[in-house]
């Protein structure tokens, strides 16, 4: 096994604190967020985590109540077929938008290929593969919709839910405050298990850093990625000054780059498309590369025209407080409809 993947392969489920486990692995991890009446899982892996997941699960004598989709990228959503099938009476929680998101032709396509090339990745490296990769993706039309600030009282402890913009639709992060736990998924970008950080503000910049700026005023003690482990303390602040500088510095790059935009493309792939970002093909990671200076140029042309800019303030202004029922599956969360 590469050198490099040795922090993310120590032995799971790790202790992340009192309520909160980490079970899957480095590139995949899944945490489990134990109430004294309910108990929900964030994230849901890949298909070819999810035996493993369970196995966890079963050794832990736990079954999960809920399970929140960060967001609607293969990566972080197609374990959940076959978590789906074990646990039958598992309720999926997700943020506004993703349902839709999941039904372009072209989008499934991609996921479906993605599963595979992640199996194969995980497999080289040594890590336990379970499931065959899946042939569809799942919907998420029978999912709960979580709206910012709404709350999930799983027993002494709670699920904050945040939408968070710039990476992806129906993006959500969750906050943990009686443990001072943000799961932020992929909010930072993706994270190398070297140091440093992949910038994905695929859906815009300006919301990327608003998002950036908003978990970070939450000062979280423990701060879990969607990728390559988890931080602490002194390591989760430097993490979002790090995620910033990174993000920042390849928009500025990408702006003021007058070249042919392939020649563009092909020169920031090589520069990130290493270590653990293999883990997805090349083919993807080069389309991510053109939404990045789509997304950056873009940016450009708004601010040249004055066109409206996000306010980081009205962002974090917009959380409500509305408590939801977990007994009810109501009480300020609806489901999804198209």
């Amino acid at each position: 096994m590469d050198s490099r993947n040795q922090k993310n392969c120590r032995p799971f489920p790790q202790q992340l604190s009192g309520r909160i486990r980490v079970l899957g692995n480095g590139p995949f991890p899944v945490y489990l967020v134990r109430g004294d009446r309910f108990s929900a899982l964030i994230e849901a892996g890949i298909s070819a985590t999810a035996d493993e997941v369970v196995r966890r699960l079963d050794r832990l004598g736990v079954t999960p109540d809920f399970i929140v989709i960060t967001h609607p990228h293969g990566d972080h959503l197609t374990g959940i077929g076959f978590l789906r099938e074990r646990y039958s009476g598992i309720r999926v929680l997700t943020g506004e938008g993703a349902a839709a998101f999941l039904s372009h032709p072209r989008t499934t396509k991609s996921i479906v290929a993605e599963d595979r090339h992640m199996a194969a990745y995980l497999a080289a490296q040594g890590y336990p593969v379970g499931c065959t990769p899946m042939e569809k993706v799942p919907d998420l039309e029978d999912a709960l919709i979580c709206k910012d600030g709404e709350e999930l009282d799983l027993g002494g402890v709670t699920l904050r839910f945040l939408e968070v913009r710039g990476h992806s639709p129906g993006n959500l992060a969750v906050f943990v405050p009686e443990e001072k736990t943000l799961l932020a998924s992929d909010c930072l970008g993706f994270h190398y298990s070297g140091g440093g950080f992949f910038p994905v503000f695929f859906t815009g910049y300006r919301e990327y850093m608003a998002t950036l700026d908003r978990l970070e005023s939450l000062r979280p003690e423990i701060l879990g990625l969607g990728h390559h482990w988890f931080m602490r303390t002194e390591d989760a602040a430097e993490a979002f000054v790090l995620a910033r500088r990174s993000a920042a510095g390849l928009r500025e790059r990408l702006r003021d780059d007058s070249r042919d935009g392939e020649t563009v493309v092909a020169e920031i792939v090589d520069e990130f498309y290493r270590d653990e970002l293999t883990l997805y093909s090349r083919e993807n990671i080069t389309n991510c590369c053109r939404l990045l200076i789509r997304r950056s140029l873009e940016e450009e042309k708004e601010c040249s025209t004055n066109a409206r800019s996000i306010s980081t303030e009205s962002f974090a202004a917009g959380t409500r407080r509305t408590s939801m029922s977990c007994r009810t599956a109501s009480g300020g969360v609806r489901r999804s409809s198209r």
